[in-house]
């Protein structure tokens, strides 16, 4: 009886190891949530680089309503064109995730994703916005409604908007972005920036004639010869290495509504004696040149009156104007228009089109950032790292290091000083280099700097701040870490960190400041000493 009963004992323990066991093998239900990688997006809706003229755009033009993002698959394959649909989020999707929310349609839009944990590999997040809003725009069917491995990225983007009738887009507009090509490993914190760009261009109209008191009134205008409807993405052709943009659109033409002006379908402003214009005139869609023979050239047909300074009356004039150039999305055209007089009278006289990246002057928020900053990178003098955003100079000798960065403002017009004392208003750090950076200038968005020689043996670190005119308090400063070898020549792992090079500084300084501020990696940190 003994016996027995220890035999089933034993059979219950090893019963229990197995089960225990095997619970082991079963993750547990928290493990499975979307927490072990998480990918940022600051979303950038297109108004970081403001038109020539300092003039706010209308915010309904850069509104993003709905944010819709598509994964591609990338494993094993050769052209883009050919990768697969991974995942779908929308708004409603397990793993979407807002940290904040967009105010005045003008600021940048933070979007955290969460992928299951299998989803793992070579991605492409493809995002496309406002695309099932209720407005004449939107896609020509619900993109959302995709599956996982129905469609190629190829097929995707060729994807139409909804076709129009007699009137042009209107606003939300679909706006499209892309993501970099992205590993997701296990565990992984990806941070990534992506610049939205309408679907649409738009046409502005100017007057420029030669007398401060000549007067040109538009009394109708059409626009004829323009798409129906547009592809999603202006990327016919893609590749592991290059990508290939042409502004072909398959959709067939139609002429928009006229717009007159006793229809208030528009109104100009003065700007200048003799010069007025109307913005937002019209928005279509894109069409490349090469198409213009078989489809039709975008034209506009205007008629106007014109009174001559001191006339007792005005005379008709017409203008005929075609396109002489491809209309590419997100740019804006403004048509100037003039009066001539010849032995046959007054006539209308196109002065020109200009062309400009057609984005508005609003205010960048603090998610969005005022400097992007790109290291010219030469490997035998000096290397960068983009993570840490650190640049080690791999000798110890002084020397001058030339462009070595090119920056670029979010703005027009911006001015940008070298420091290498903290910029902000609020600092303590005074001069962290010692004085072993110095000659530091910024020219064309070339940042170039001279270095001592690095007698100390080992490897040296100190900070550079690029800052933008635009940023009064300093605060949104661009830091760098430059660290420069020492004769014993002193490996990239052993080097000091950012941290420990600033908690040795406070150290070092505590008797002389009681506050210190420092930024890492563009952000900025406060330590109490």
């Amino acid at each position: 009886m003994y016996e027995k009963n220890y035999v089933l004992l034993v059979a219950f323990v090893f019963l229990m190891m197995a089960s225990c066991s095997d619970e082991s093998l079963v993750p547990d239900s928290s493990a499975t949530d979307r927490n072990m990688h998480s990918i940022v997006f600051t979303i950038a809706p297109p108004s970081a680089e403001p038109v020539t003229y300092a003039m706010e755009q209308d915010l309904n033009e850069c509104r993003i309503e709905t944010l819709d993002v598509y994964e591609f698959d990338c494993d094993e394959i050769f052209s883009l064109d050919e990768a697969v649909l991974h995942a779908v989020y929308t708004a409603d999707t397990e793993g979407y995730e807002w940290s904040d929310s967009q105010t005045g349609g003008s600021n940048g839009l933070r979007l955290v994703l969460k992928p299951d944990l299998s989803d793992t590999g070579e991605r492409i997040f493809l995002f496309v916005a406002n695309a099932g809003c209720a407005t004449n725009g939107g896609t020509s069917e619900d993109l959302t409604q995709l599956t996982s491995g129905s469609i190629t990225m190829g097929a995707f983007i060729r994807k139409l908007t909804q076709e129009l009738a007699d009137e042009g887009p209107a606003s939300p507009f679909v706006m499209t972005g892309f993501s970099e090509q992205i590993k997701i490993v296990h565990e992984m914190q990806y941070s990534g920036h992506i610049a939205m760009t309408r679907a649409v261009a738009r046409i502005d109209l100017c007057t420029v004639l030669t007398n401060a008191n000549d007067l040109l009134a538009i009394t109708s205008i059409t626009l004829k010869n323009v798409p129906k409807s547009s592809c999603l993405f202006p990327m016919p052709k893609l590749t592991k290495t290059e990508t290939e943009i042409t502004y072909e659109n398959p959709s067939d033409a139609l002429t928009y509504k006229t717009k007159t002006a006793a229809a208030l379908d528009y109104t100009f402003e003065t700007e200048e004696p003799g010069k007025q214009r109307t913005k937002r005139l019209f928005y279509l869609y894109e069409r490349a040149q090469s198409q213009f023979e078989e489809k039709g050239t975008p034209t506009l047909s205007i008629e106007g009156e014109y009174t001559p300074e001191n006339a007792d009356r005005a005379v008709k004039v017409y203008y005929e104007i075609p396109f002489d150039r491809s209309v590419k999305r997100n740019y804006l055209y403004t048509v100037q228009l003039g009066v001539e007089n010849d032995l046959e009278g007054y006539k209308g006289r196109v002065c020109g089109i200009t062309v400009e990246k057609w984005q508005g002057e609003t205010e960048v928020s603090g998610d969005i950032a005022l400097l992007t900053v790109a290291a010219n990178e030469k490997d035998e003098i000096y290397m960068y790292d983009e993570t840490t955003h650190t640049l080690t100079i791999t000798l110890p000798v002084a020397q001058s290091l030339t462009d070595v960065f090119t920056v670029v403002s979010a703005f027009k017009d911006d001015v940008f000083t070298f420091e290498t004392e903290d910029p902000n208003t609020a600092k303590t750090i005074v001069n962290p280099n010692n004085g072993w950076i110095t000659n530091g200038t910024i020219v064309d968005g070339k940042v170039s700097f001279d270095v001592a020689e690095n007698t100390l043996g080992l490897s040296r670190e100190g900070v550079i701040w690029i800052k933008s005119s635009k940023d009064a308090t300093g605060a949104d400063a661009y830091g760098i870490k430059i660290v420069q070898q020492g004769e014993t020549g002193v490996s990239q792992n052993g080097l000091l960190s950012f941290s420990s090079f600033f908690d040795r500084y406070v150290q070092n300084h505590r008797e002389e400041n009681s506050f210190l501020t420092i930024q890492v990696l563009g952000h900025r940190n406060e330590i109490i000493g």
